[in-house]
């Protein structure tokens, strides 16, 4: 027992030794903690309270962000983060910064800034006349206008931080002010006049325009109601202008909403005055007038007729329609110069050296070829005493001499009335069929193609022709 008793001293008192070391470490733990958390006072560290010129936003206060910068570069060891901007008073250039709770700082501080200075408008639009500005087709002034006037009296100025407001509109007034993100402060108050518009019945004085040149219809056009006016009054500008004929010998001339000029006046004018055919056509008969193989005169040769005839005639402005029975009628157009009609004769040309071919063949003494039986006769006389060069054989003066029976037929039958209309159409249509036949040349054969048929037939119209013509050619004895 006496060997426990100092083992438990010995316990005892290691274990008191060994709370008190505990103790002691608690305590300094703890102190250190305190020391560690303790806050610092921003108003220890911001220390200087005008932050300088702070640049604005659109709403001329500056941003959180912008502040926090400044602050930043002015107070390197500053944590942006553990702080709050706060712009009590928008666009006064005062603000607070305030400690956040969880942060590193205590307190609050006010802080001044000065933004950006802007101009007033009265400091640098200086003259409150603009002068004259152009208006538009209304009689306003457009706000583009006026920003362009004002440019270019003050090159400096920005005209995209103004508003233009035209309170009085056409009344000779303005109103500029400054845009709440723009440079300027303020607003003014401009004036300016506008273009004076000139009356047109101050400039066209005559309001007879005189002989004025309608179209084919009688109507007379803008253009040269205009033309005429830029005449007689060169500084007239005709593009300001509107031009209302109404065809009844008046036009109105009007003045456009955008032109130099105001109001509108009423103006006469007359058309030109048309000749009648009838008084420049005085001798109906046109005389002697070349006609084609068939009979048929041209209408550009009764033209040329009538110009001879009448050199100051315009023979554009007529039509010609012959009607092939030694009548034309000539009309005047609707566009040109001349009105009415005027019906016109004339006789046909008479081919002389086909008729002598004809005559000299069948006519060899009697010139006046009877109308009975007496021209059979004659006829057949005729083309006994004629020799034919070229009828050397049998079978060719068979041909021809069926052919003078054939013509001889026609005389009787009265399809030939005079040999001297023996140039007629259809007569020699009628005797180139029968010569035709006659000759063999051209024979109708059911079997064989129609574009044979064609071309047999064109070939028999061709040849026959060619064997009249030199027969009596040949019986002249030309060569």
């Amino acid at each position: 027992m006496k060997k426990i008793f100092p083992l438990l001293l010995l316990a005892v008192s290691t274990t008191a030794q060994k709370c008190d070391f505990f103790d002691s470490s608690i305590g300094n733990n703890y102190s250190i903690r305190k020391a560690k958390k303790q806050k610092q006072k921003l108003s220890d560290i911001i220390t200087i309270k005008d932050l300088g010129m702070v640049k604005p936003d659109c709403y001329d206060c500056p941003s959180s962000e912008n502040i926090k910068d400044i602050l930043k570069k002015k107070y390197p060891a500053l944590n942006t983060e553990h702080i709050h901007v706060f712009l009590y008073t928008y666009g006064k250039e005062s603000l607070c910064i305030s400690s956040t709770s969880s942060g590193n700082y205590t307190g609050d501080i006010l802080l001044t800034y000065t933004t950006k200075q802007k101009q007033k408008l009265s400091d640098i639009i200086t003259i409150k006349d603009l002068g004259m500005v152009k208006t538009d087709c209304y009689g306003l002034v457009s706000h583009e206008d006026i920003k362009d006037i004002l440019k270019r009296k003050y090159p400096a100025l920005n005209t995209e931080h103004i508003h233009v407001f035209l309170y009085t509109y056409g009344k000779g007034s303005l109103c500029i002010s400054s845009t709440s993100s723009g440079n300027y402060t303020g607003d003014i108050l401009l004036t300016y006049t506008t273009k004076q518009k000139q009356k047109l019945s101050d400039i066209i004085t005559i309001k007879d325009l005189g002989m004025v040149k309608a179209d084919r219809y009688g109507f007379v056009s803008g253009k040269d109601i205009k033309d005429i006016l830029k005449k007689k009054y060169p500084t007239l500008n005709t593009d300001d202008i509107e031009v209302y004929p109404d065809y009844s010998g008046t036009v109105s001339i009007s003045s456009t909403a955008s032109g130099n000029y105001t109001g509108n006046i009423l103006l006469t004018y007359t058309t030109k005055q048309k000749q009648k055919l009838s008084d420049i056509i005085t001798i109906k008969d046109l005389g002697m007038v070349k006609a084609d193989r068939y009979g048929f005169v041209s209408g550009k040769d009764i033209k040329d007729i009538l110009k001879k005839k009448y050199p100051t005639l315009n023979t554009d402005d007529i039509e010609v329609y012959p009607d092939y029975s030694g009548t034309v009628s000539i009309s005047s157009t609707a566009s040109g110069n001349y009105t009415g009609n005027i019906l016109l004769t004339y006789t046909t040309k008479q081919k002389e050296q086909k008729q002598n071919n004809w005559g000299s063949h069948f006519d060899n003494s009697d010139k006046n070829f009877g109308n009975s039986s007496s021209k059979n006769n004659n006829f057949n006389d005729s083309r006994q005493n004629n020799k034919c060069r070229s009828c050397k054989s049998d079978k060719d003066k068979t041909k021809i001499n069926e052919f003078y029976k054939t013509l001889n037929d026609l005389l009787n039958e009265n399809k030939i009335t005079d040999l001297r209309k023996i140039n007629d159409h259809s007569s020699i249509k009628e005797l180139n069929k029968v010569v035709r036949k006659l000759c063999g040349i051209y024979h109708p054969d059911s079997t064989k193609s129609k574009q044979k048929k064609d071309n047999n037939k064109t070939k028999a119209i061709t040849e026959s022709r060619t064997l009249i013509e030199e027969h009596f050619r040949q019986c002249q004895g030309k060569t």
